[in-house]
């Protein structure tokens, strides 16, 4: 802990500090917050106030959140927490209310993105625990606590309770050296059980079956605590991979990822102080940590979310994250059918609540070219009003908006509505836009929100487009 105190201080990343008051005297908790920041000096300052007091004069608050009475009385304040502890830079707010964002410095993120709720999110998680030798029995019991710190955070509910929020995570957990053992079934226990749980067996056994361990989550995945709704997680907390009498976990860990499950692999190397390339190997693209690098402590649940964010069956993410490919700009669905404007607009709307895609840039411009069979044209999420060009999204085309006009493309008559289309010649780099009269048929696309934390997607909602 020692260690990992004087490593987090000597990071250079802002960790935050959460002071809170009763006091109506700004000067007792200046002195406190002096004092931390003597001692921290790339600490920045949170201010919750138990009494209802204006704190919005003191300057050296990066946050204040005002609390009129007994905080327990107030469901928002673990939300307030988590952006706090996730250094998300916000103004002053109430923790009944939506907090107010700074202004941003660069435009807002446009269309459908994912958003972040670690109390919302909805995955059906195994934790799998190295227990071999190499992580030893003081090191287990640092990982099952670090995994009880995050699980604060979650809504855990049992696959029994018929009272649970769809917003919930359901949990096991596996842990292993030359065996592999369930210690609790998926969706066994609730937040309190897992908080609870002292310990985990240790044997001191050199064995690293990894493979074992993987197969027997994967079994609990096809039990019927499985939502087919959520996203399969493994967490695998490991110090080690020792090749033995074992099967290679690669192949199987690649099977369960390539069936749409995540790998997050937290390697715990303060044991034997270097990463163990396999586990890497092991893990989902841009899901893979160690202790020394997760200083913060927010890896997991932020993975956790980023899990959480997904497409529905049949539709096309886009992305420009090169790490874990989220669908951070919205998810596609192609219809090859032609299909008039209106006709089409009103296909997307009835269907996971879509509209024809909007297109910002030129790279989701090639982005949905490539999602047809070409040459082909189709329509956009773009239309003349009768008296403005403006998106399925509600924003309006504006001068400095891309827009890849054909000679003559703009024409349109005032007072009549117009829809655009693109006109591709099966070059990528070669689209135009053009107007056309709304009764035409073209092929179009559907944009639609991710499945996120904040976002719950039922398996009665229709997955694809049925014309």
């Amino acid at each position: 802990m020692k260690k990992f105190y004087n490593d987090t201080l000597s990071s250079g990343k802002r960790i935050p500090i959460l002071l809170f008051t009763g006091a109506t005297d700004k000067a007792d908790i200046a002195s406190a917050a002096q004092l931390a920041k003597t001692n921290i000096q790339n600490g920045d300052l949170y201010i919750f106030s138990m009494n209802g007091g204006d704190y919005s004069p003191f300057t050296d608050a990066k946050l204040i959140y005002n609390i009129s009475q007994d905080f327990q009385n107030w469901g928002g304040l673990q939300r307030c927490f988590n952006k706090a502890a996730c250094n998300i830079v916000i103004n002053q707010g109430d923790v009944a209310d939506a907090v107010t964002t700074v202004a941003p410095t660069s435009a807002p993120l446009r269309g459908p993105h994912c958003t972040c709720n670690y109390s919302t999110v909805w995955l059906d998680v195994i934790y799998i625990f190295d227990a071999s030798a190499a992580t030893t029995a003081n090191g287990l019991m640092e990982l099952l606590g670090k995994v009880q710190t995050d699980a604060q955070w979650l809504n855990i509910a049992k696959s029994t309770d018929t009272s649970a929020s769809e917003y919930h995570t359901r949990v096991g957990i596996i842990y292993y050296d030359s065996d592999a053992t369930v210690y609790a079934p998926l969706g066994s226990l609730t937040q309190m059980d897992f908080l609870s749980i002292p310990t985990l067996p240790f044997r001191n056994d050199p064995g690293t079956n990894l493979e074992a361990a993987i197969n027997l989550a994967l079994n609990q995945f096809n039990s019927s605590a499985h939502r087919i709704e959520a996203k399969t997680v493994i967490h695998l907390l490991a110090t080690t991979y020792r090749p033995g009498d074992y099967q290679d976990p690669t192949q199987i860990a690649e099977t369960f990822k390539g069936d749409g499950g995540i790998m997050i692999v937290y390697d715990y190397i303060e044991a034997h102080g270097s990463v163990a390339p396999e586990l890497n190997t092991i893990a989902s693209p841009g899901y893979f940590t160690t202790s020394s690098d997760d200083t913060d402590g927010s890896f997991v649940l932020n993975a956790f979310c980023d899990a959480n964010c997904f497409c529905f069956v049949g539709y096309n993410a886009y992305s420009q994250d090169t790490g874990r490919n989220l669908p951070n700009q919205g998810c596609y669905y192609p219809v090859e059918t032609t299909n008039g404007y209106t006709i089409a607009e009103n296909r997307c709307k009835s269907f996971n609540n879509g509209y024809l895609a909007t297109v910002e840039n030129e790279d989701k411009m090639r982005f949905l070219w490539r999602m047809f069979k070409q040459p082909t044209n189709f329509w956009i999420g773009l239309q003349y009003d009768g008296s403005a060009f403006k998106w399925q999204d509600n924003y309006a085309l504006t001068a400095n908006d891309y827009q890849p006009w054909a000679p003559n493309g703009k024409q349109v008559q005032s007072g009549q509505m117009s829809g655009i289309y693109a006109i591709s010649t099966g070059d990528q780099n070669a689209i135009k836009w053009s107007t056309h009269e709304p009764r035409q048929g073209f092929w179009f696309a559907c944009e639609v929100a991710p499945c996120d934390s904040e976002h719950y997607c039922s398996r009665q909602q229709p997955n694809n487009i049925i014309l």
